[in-house]
Order: C-alpha cells, then sequence, then structure tokens
C-alpha cells in the first residue's frame, strides 16, 4: 500500500498547509497504530491484499473512521510507504464529517487505535486503559478537557508495546522511526505530568495546550 503527502486548501482552493506523514515503512507501521498516516485521496492499494475480510467496515454509524480502520487491519499484510510528495489536495470544511461535533471522526479513529490495541497487544487487558493510552499519545493534538485521563504507567506501557513490536530504540538512532517514537514519547511525558496536577490546574493548562500543537515543538527539537 502506498500514499503521499498533500497539500490542505480551504474552500477557494488556496493552500493553507500541507500534511507530510512519514514515509517508511517501520515508522508508519508505529505512528498509524494512533492515527491516520494516509491521505485516503492518494492511497493505492495491491488488488491481492483485497479480500472479503480486508474491506471498508459501512455498518457502523455514519461517524465511523472506515478508512483508517482498513489501513489499519492491511498494516500487517506487506509493506507500506508515503511517497514523500504533495501530489494531491485536501480540502478542509467547518461542514465535512472530520469537523461535525456530533460524532466527530477522530473521537471514532481513537477509539479503532484502543480496540486493535486489545485485539493484537497482551499488555492492554480493556478499552478503558487502552484508550487512556491512545490519549497519552494522541492528546496534545486532538485536546479537550474531557479527555483527561489517568495516565501513570503510560511510559512503561509504551516501553512494553516497543519490544512487542520488536523495535529496539538503540537500533532507530538518526532514523525516521526514531523521530516518532521521540514525537510519542514527548506527548506521553507532557500527559502524565499534567495527570499528577489538581484539576483546577489541568484546567487552565487544558486551555493554554489547546491553542499549541505539540508537532511544531517536536520539529525544533527533533531539527
Amino acid at each position: 500500500m502506498v500514499g503521499t503527502w498533500a497539500n490542505v486548501i480551504d474552500v477557494s482552493g488556496n493552500v493553507i498547509g500541507s500534511i507530510c506523514p512519514p514515509t517508511s515503512n517501520d515508522a508508519l507501521r508505529l505512528a498509524h497504530i494512533f492515527r491516520n498516516q494516509f491521505i485516503s485521496s492518494s492511497v493505492m492499494i495491491r488488488k491481492t491484499a483485497i479480500n472479503p475480510h480486508l474491506v471498508f467496515i459501512e455498518t457502523r454509524n455514519p461517524y465511523f473512521s472506515e478508512d483508517y480502520d482498513l489501513w489499519l487491519r492491511l498494516l500487517g499484510k506487506g509493506t507500506v510507504a508515503n511517497i514523500p510528495e504533495k501530489l494531491t489536495s485536501h480540502r478542509r470544511l467547518k461542514s465535512s464529517r472530520s469537523q461535525d461535533d456530533r460524532g466527530s471522526l477522530t473521537k471514532s479513529a481513537r477509539q479503532i487505535s484502543a480496540e486493535w490495541l486489545v485485539q493484537n497487544f497482551k499488555h492492554f487487558t480493556s478499552l478503558e486503559t487502552a484508550n487512556s493510552f491512545v490519549s497519552s499519545i494522541n492528546g496534545l493534538d486532538d485536546l479537550t478537557i474531557n479527555d483527561r485521563r489517568s495516565l501513570i504507567n503510560s511510559r512503561e506501557t509504551y516501553r512494553k508495546l516497543l519490544g512487542e513490536l520488536g523495535i529496539n530504540e538503540q537500533q532507530t538512532r538518526f532514523t525516521e522511526l526514531h523521530s516518532v517514537i521521540v514525537c510519542h514519547k514527548f506527548h506521553i511525558l507532557i500527559w502524565s505530568l499534567l495527570a499528577k496536577l489538581p484539576i483546577r490546574f489541568q484546567k487552565f493548562l487544558f486551555f493554554l495546550l489547546s491553542r499549541f500543537k505539540s508537532a511544531k515543538t517536536i520539529r525544533y527539537i527533533w531539527e
């Protein structure tokens, strides 16, 4: 399976940003567990990878993130990649399904991620613990007050997850996979610190952090 990078455009077609997910197979296998790393309009898949059990699930609610779900289920079937060129455009509209407050596709994707972790990794014994862990990875980018979790054990859980995936951190230095790990650990660190604060301070910091995309800080640290 292969996708590409994309320009983000507004309703008038003006470029207002870009989406540049990881490109290598190793980085995508880890990053996509927690967040969609493929621009659906750019994805191409070998016909032989599709079978009656590997298709879009369209029987769940209208806000089910069926593309993220399918890419996640396909991840272990072969090699994946993203071409590091902006070969398509993603139009961002306030009226789109992904921006609809009645049933966010983002919430659906987080639920899919948690379900996948419970099904595939022995360290996750319930959806509640998996949801907490997914929040610790994505929280600074999808930040809302209602998503607070108890995240005391997230750092140790992440270490065990890397072990189950067969990832040796020492061997990933100066690779795209290493940058994904650094990003995840930074998110977990911030969330773990927030979880130890009194609720009134958490709410204030959540308000401040909601105006801040942690990915920008990660880029500065990594460069």
